[in-house]
């Protein structure tokens, strides 16, 4: 019986840490948005600051958002940032992240990590209005049921990280998909 216990305890420890990142933040709770970015709530334990400004980010995090390419952020301004989202979420073939930048440009940096913390998309540009559209069709690199996280960056000369923050994407390459934010 002890041991059945023990067996018991450690897969429920392997599986509450199946979806964590490096600060045992755990990738649940998604913001559903249509198509269309039509915001339809949440479904699943939300991260209070999805798709907001986090304040600030752990130092491994900025590491994975310093490895984006090096650009020239001469001119740039501190501006004032809204986050309009990751949509479709769920997404099944693509989603696309948008952030309105008003008084920039500024510099923005992003990475897409999996549960693993590994990078599947990163890169950086200087600009204001940003809109990125990416391709999660690979069903090897995203797997269905699963959710990913974008990290995001906002700096401008004097001012680096002035706006960091999360979301959460859920991938649904079929119809059952709420599996992963229960």
């Amino acid at each position: 019986m002890k041991k059945i216990f023990i067996q018991l305890s450690l897969v429920a420890c392997l599986l509450a840490m199946r979806c964590t990142d490096d600060e045992g933040t755990r990738f649940e709770g998604i913001h559903i948005r249509t198509p269309d970015n039509l915001d339809l709530g949440t479904f699943g334990n939300r991260d209070i600051n999805d798709w907001e400004d986090d304040g600030s980010l752990s130092k491994r995090i900025l590491k994975l958002l310093e490895a984006t390419p090096d650009r020239d952020i001469t001119g740039t301004n501190t501006a004032d940032i809204s986050i309009y989202g990751g949509y479709p979420n769920p997404a099944n073939y693509s989603f696309t992240f948008w952030a309105g930048v008003t008084g920039g440009p500024c510099l923005f940096e992003y990475v897409i990590v999996n549960e693993k913390m590994k990078v599947l998309y990163s890169d950086s540009n200087v600009g204001n209005d940003q809109q990125i559209t990416f391709d999660i069709s690979d069903a090897d690199k995203f797997p269905n049921n699963t959710v990913i996280r974008m990290y995001y960056s906002f700096s401008s000369v004097g001012e680096e990280n002035f706006y960091v923050g999360h979301g959460d994407i859920l991938i649904c390459h079929s119809s059952k998909c709420f599996d992963a934010v229960n």
